[in-house]
């Protein structure tokens, strides 16, 4: 019924909006804008009736998680009867089909607020968006949330992943696809308007949603960047996952059509790259989900969904979305006004003297309007770059298939392969020095015109903070010059975007971009500080043994088994003054028999304590533990024994083999040994050893953390000597700075949500002022003057 009224919808509107015309022309036919007139009304009332059937859709499927309806495969396969409340509402979006649903009821429910605000725009802006929603629910045709469990229902479900539930993940998916659903709105208006070749005023109809697009994806990869951070244990909040940078890669081109929206609200120009901008960044968002729902990521993201059968839907629709836009673009290239003339009266950046750049900035060629520029540009370069990393595993695989059909080509790739972080750091070092100098001279550029002095004099105070934050990062140990680089201009950016909105505290809704600029500079001052320089300690620690870790004494002092919770380790870290706290990092097994882990964070003001088990305590009868990382290298008993590698060993339905592929040297012989670990369907372990050669050494696996790629073993032989001891494996880390990410991700946040209700009420105050100039006075018909408010989009 949905797919059914909403093809019906798109159909309506799209005959509505046939001829293709402008607006002026479409007035100037009174018998047209009767026909449309009388198209529109039932246009709107079938995707009413979709939207219902959404809703429907979804309060059915919600209904079904909460009362436990395991006849139904995607109950059973992300929900069980012991999942607290939340994580069972949070099932909603945990799979494929739940989000796709979430996804499309969040484009209905936006149509229905843009059909009423879209004015002569309606019929082809909400075909566009009707359309979107064609090709959600025809995903959901193909794997459908309803479908039935074959045979006998189970009597319950396979749960929610353990790292699932969190708080901060059951909140990232509605948020994430808030952005997903608020880009339909710019893509529908940008075609909309080369459908009219009309471009009067879709910028300002557009500029509220394009900064909701940009506040709740920002919003959605800040809550996902937590959640790693807090949850997964390995110490970081981004690690350029491909899944990661397919939700950054649209954020970053909403922020580029952001910028270029002003441009072309304030000078007229600029229509172009806005179009292309609000376009591309609705092709990435259908990109990003191939990416991560085909499958095609799986052997290089832990994130990625494997393939459910929808691959060939969703390329199909994203060589649509491509193939209609651009052919939209070209044929309407020519016709796209390149006009200097403002389009209105906008008031300036936050009301201060926009385009009024000194006549030395002018002959300086350095004026607001470049700094812009290139601000856009270094956005979209930085875009592509991730973009073409993120895609790597994609083209290399392609290639590879090239190789394999052409032999000779012995310079392309055997195989997928992906790219490492070190070539994000590469590539967006450079630019995020670029953006924030550009950022500090934004304030400096939107003032009325200076003298070289009375410039001076302004930065005087940014420039020395900047100074001084820049010799304290290089006294702290930040050698790299483009790192100190990037610290001390982002200091630059603080505190000139500061200075303004200290200047005018009660006018904040004006100065949302202006809050942003200073939270990009807080947030890169974190990240930088602590991303490269925190540290990290690994400690066994022995039962009731207390180890020294900077200014602490640590003591493991147990495990604790919850009556509901997860297991977790009582660790005692006692201050040389006294005092004392207790962290309880997670260790449980997950469904396979892997032993998963959840950090401690102990918080303060400048830095955070980060405690990490490296796998489950362990007892025995004597011997050593080792506690290994992937390329790690321990001697025990005069042999040195190396880490390598995982060995992937029997993968069936019943059992799960997994094994250690050890280096053990002594003297100049070397030998490799490959102890086993098997977990069976009910969980049982069961361990098969290791020896040397000459018998000395026995090593048995303990337990594996998949996520840090750790292995605890159990060594036993002749000179290992030992009694036994209970030993739990921690990392101890620190964070410098971690919270300077999460305030300037905050403060990045609270600028674009200013920044769309900035935008809206203009929006608003424009369509009141041009209703009052259309109604006719009492005085023959005339139209009355109104005064347009300075500061209308």
């Amino acid at each position: 019924m949905a797919f059914l009224a909403t093809l019906v919808s798109a159909g309506l509107y799209l005959y509505a909006s046939w001829p293709p015309r402008s607006a002026v022309l479409a007035r100037k036919s009174g018998s047209e804008s009767g026909k449309r007139a009388e198209l529109v009304y039932p246009a709107r009332f079938a995707f009413i009736v979709s939207a219902l059937m959404l809703l429907a859709a979804s309060a059915q499927l919600m209904l079904l998680l909460l009362k436990h309806d395991f006849s139904y495969s995607y109950v059973v396969s992300y929900s069980s009867r012991d999942l607290p409340l939340v994580y069972l509402i949070s099932s909603f979006w945990a799979g494929q089909e739940g989000t796709f649903l979430l996804w499309a009821v969040l484009v209905a429910i936006i149509g229905i607020w843009v059909f009423k605000t879209a004015g002569d725009f309606e019929p082809p802006v909400m075909f566009f968006t009707a359309l979107t929603n064609i090709a959600l629910i025809s995903l959901m045709l193909v794997r459908s949330p309803f479908a039935l469990v074959p045979g006998e229902p189970p009597l319950d479900g396979q749960g929610l992943n353990p790292l699932l539930q969190d708080p901060w993940m059951a909140v990232h998916p509605p948020v994430l696809f808030l952005g997903f659903a608020a880009v339909t709105v710019p893509f529908a208006y940008a075609m909309a308007a080369l459908w009219r070749n009309d471009y009067s005023v879709w910028a300002r109809r557009v500029s509220p949603w394009a900064a909701l697009s940009f506040a709740a994806l920002g919003a959605g990869i800040s809550l996902g960047g937590y959640w790693a951070y807090t949850v997964l244990g390995w110490g970081g909040f981004w690690g350029w996952d491909p899944v990661e940078n397919s939700s950054l890669v649209p954020w970053l081109t909403i922020t580029a059509a952001l910028h270029a929206l002003f441009v072309v609200r304030t000078k007229g120009t600029w229509q172009k790259t806005a179009l292309a901008l609000c376009i591309v960044t609705f092709v990435l968002v259908f990109y990003s989900t191939f990416l991560t729902r085909s499958g095609v990521l799986s052997n290089f993201s832990v994130h990625s969904f494997t393939d459910m059968g929808i691959n060939t839907h969703l390329v199909a629709w994203l060589v649509f979305f491509t193939v209609i836009s651009a052919v939209g673009f070209l044929i309407r290239l020519k016709h796209i006004p390149t006009s200097r003339r403002p389009l209105a009266n906008s008031g300036g950046h936050s009301q201060q003297a926009v385009g009024r750049e000194s006549a030395e900035s002018r002959r300086a060629g350095v004026t607001l309007e470049s700094a812009m520029y290139w601000g856009v540009l270094a956005l979209i370069l930085l875009a592509v770059l991730v973009l073409a990393g993120t895609s790597a595993p994609l083209i290399t695989g392609g290639l590879a298939a090239v190789r394999r059909w052409v032999p000779w080509l012995a310079v392309l790739p055997e195989s997928a392969s992906n790219v490492g972080t070190a070539y994000y750091a590469r590539v967006s070092t450079p630019l995020a020095v670029l953006m924030v100098l550009l950022i500090a001279a934004v304030p400096i550029l939107a003032w009325k015109p200076l003298g070289s002095k009375q410039v001076f004099r302004r930065l005087r105070v940014p420039l020395a903070v900047a100074a001084a934050v820049g010799i304290v990062a290089a006294l702290w140990g930040v050698r790299h010059p483009a790192l100190l680089a990037l610290v001390a201009f982002a200091a630059l950016a603080l505190t000139a975007n500061a200075a303004v909105v200290l200047r005018a505290p009660r006018k904040a809704h004006r100065l949302g971009s202006y809050i942003t600029h200073v939270g990009v500079g807080i947030l890169l001052i974190g990240a930088v500080i602590s991303t490269m320089y925190g540290s990290t300690t690994r400690l066994v620690l022995p039962l009731g043994k207390a180890k020294r870790f900077g200014e602490y004494s640590v003591t493991y002092m147990g495990m604790e088994n919850p009556p509901s919770g997860k297991p977790r380790m009582k660790i005692v870290f006692a201050e040389r003054n006294g005092r004392s706290f207790e962290a309880t990092p997670l260790v449980y097994p997950n469904s396979r028999g892997e032993y998963m882990t959840e950090p401690y964070v102990r918080k303060y003001i400048l830095h955070d304590l980060y405690v990490s088990a490296t796998g489950p305590p362990q007892s025995s009868g004597g011997g050593r533990r080792l506690v290994l990382g992937r390329g790690e290298t321990q001697e025990v008993a005069g042999y040195r024994v190396r880490f390598e590698r995982f060995v992937a060993g029997s993968m069936t339905g019943d059992l799960i083999q997994v094994g250690v592929r050890l280096l053990v040297s002594r003297g100049g012989h070397s030998e490799v040994l490959t102890p086993m670990l098997s977990v069976d369907k009910d969980s049982r372990r069961t361990v098969t050893p290791a020896s040397t050669k000459d018998g000395a050494l026995q090593f048995s696996i303990l337990g594996i953390s998949a996520t840090d790629a750790a292995v605890m073993l159990a060594v036993s032989g002749k000179g290992v000597g030992g009694e036994a001891v209970e030993v739990a494996g921690v990392d101890l880390s620190t964070k410098p700075l971690i919270n300077f990410v999460w305030l300037g991700t905050v403060l990045i946040l609270i600028g674009g949500l200013l920044s769309v209700y900035r935008r809206g009420k203009e929006l608003r105050s424009l369509e009141l002022t041009a209703a009052a100039l259309a109604k006719p006075s009492s005085e023959g018909g005339r139209v009355r003057s109104v005064s347009v408010r300075r500061g209308a989009v």
